[in-house]
């Protein structure tokens, strides 16, 4: 008996999504003039993305920029020269903003992005800075680095046209040139200031801190997707697809394979059927695939990814949203968590930050600027742990009450007096 030998190409698969790859940066020779940021150079487009996509991601990068903006800029104000064209420059930081305002985007590219671009604007005699506009991370790209390692240009993509957008073979003719930002020369046009963590890995880009969890938050999408498309699709199963009669040549069966995952590939293409016209003789067979326990699988993963995410974040998972399953105490445990972001990641990203802006403070001859950061809340501490720093007015103030009256104080004090002198004494 004769058995026939089943080869490779009698079986096929259809790729669906490329895994995500860890970034690449890199030069092409056919686009020589900026630094590809990723393989396909749109990596800025899917840090984006998986911001919209992703409701954790973006409830934590929103979190943790509202932390850092505090309650809003501020400086030591005198009554001189110096702190009135401080009030001035700070409430006119460029023809459409104030610092609060610049600065909130600042914050959030710098949680989203790892990083932030400034347009910065000279004085005509360069000797003191005009303006500074913030400028979208996503249409920005590096130019080459010097013999020191120091990038000197980087050019900006306006377009938000489908094919003049930023890709591989982007030219000059799409995009505007800038020089970076220096106090020494090229004063006479804007200037780029690229804020960003020192990056091991490469000097051209910034990489946010989860980048980690580029793969979790690729799956959560994933996952997001799927089940909504199955939702839409009546929840059927994945199936197999069977042709008989005749063996097409090779040609054809690739043919045939590339028009099924044209149409049908992708999650949100999970559980939509499948419609064929063919001859009787030629009949396709379709089979639906077993689930299983599908259902508990996606649970299980969804987990996991959330937990992945928010360790990369480097966020307690009260702050991030997510509480632990019987724990007690849930706002506590929020409160301690907030306030240990706080203290061991929120200041030193300001510290950081305003570095920088100070800079500009101290060229333009103007005072520092600060973040002013509301007080620690009250309610890590029990009510005994307050009493001995805090008057009964503080605490009722703190809690929602008005002050106490002379009268009713005067009638606290005796009550704890006589409770001092009876100490047995029982109130009816």
């Amino acid at each position: 008996m004769n058995k026939e030998k089943i080869t490779k190409k009698d079986i096929n698969f259809i790729k669906l999504n490329e895994f995500v790859k860890i970034p690449t940066f890199n030069f092409d020779p056919r686009a020589e003039f900026f630094v590809k940021f990723g393989d396909d150079n749109l990596l800025p487009e899917k840090i984006l993305e998986y911001y919209n996509s992703v409701g954790l991601n973006r409830s934590i990068i929103q979190k943790k920029t509202s932390l850092l903006l505090g309650d809003g800029i501020t400086f030591e104000a005198e009554d001189d020269l110096q702190s009135k064209k401080t009030l001035q420059f700070i409430k006119g930081v460029n023809d459409f903003e104030t610092m609060d305002e610049l600065f909130a985007k600042v914050a959030l590219d710098y949680f989203l992005y790892g990083g932030c671009y400034l347009q910065i604007i000279w004085a005509k005699n360069g000797k003191k800075i005009n303006k500074i506009y913030h400028m979208p991370y996503h249409k920005m790209r590096s130019g080459k680095a010097n013999k020191y390692n120091i990038v000197e240009k980087f050019y900006y993509n306006p377009s938000d046209e489908k094919y003049k957008k930023w890709g591989k073979y982007s030219t000059k003719k799409d995009v505007i040139e800038f020089n970076s930002f220096s106090t020494k020369k090229l004063k006479s046009k804007p200037q780029i200031l690229y804020i960003k963590n020192y990056e091991p890995s490469n000097i051209f880009y910034a990489l946010p801190d989860y980048v980690g969890a580029f793969k979790d938050l690729d799956t959560m999408a994933g996952i997001a997707d799927f089940n909504n498309a199955n939702i839409h699709n009546n929840m059927q199963p994945g199936f197999t697809v069977i042709f008989k009669g005749p063996e097409p040549s090779d040609d054809a069966k690739d043919e045939i394979v590339d028009q099924i995952k044209n149409k049908y590939q992708d999650t949100e293409n999970a559980g939509k059927p499948m419609v064929f016209f063919i001859e009787e003789e030629n009949a396709i067979e379709i089979k639906p695939m077993e689930s299983g326990d599908i259902a508990d699988m996606f649970l299980n993963l969804s987990n996991e990814v959330k937990e992945n995410i928010v360790v990369s974040h480097q966020v307690p998972r009260a702050v991030s949203g997510l509480m632990t399953p019987g724990a007690l105490g849930g706002t506590k445990e929020l409160v301690e968590g907030t306030e240990i972001v706080k203290t061991g990641y929120i200041y030193p990203a300001q510290t950081f930050l305003l570095n920088y802006f100070n800079n500009i403070m101290e060229i333009n001859g103007l005072k520092d600027i600060a973040i002013i950061n509301p007080a620690t809340s009250l309610l890590r501490y029990s009510l005994g742990d307050l009493q001995p720093f805090l008057t009964i007015d503080e605490i009722r103030n703190y809690i929602g009450y008005e002050d106490l009256t002379t009268e009713e104080v005067v009638q606290e004090i005796e009550e704890e007096i006589e409770q001092e002198d009876n100490p047995t004494k029982i109130e009816e």
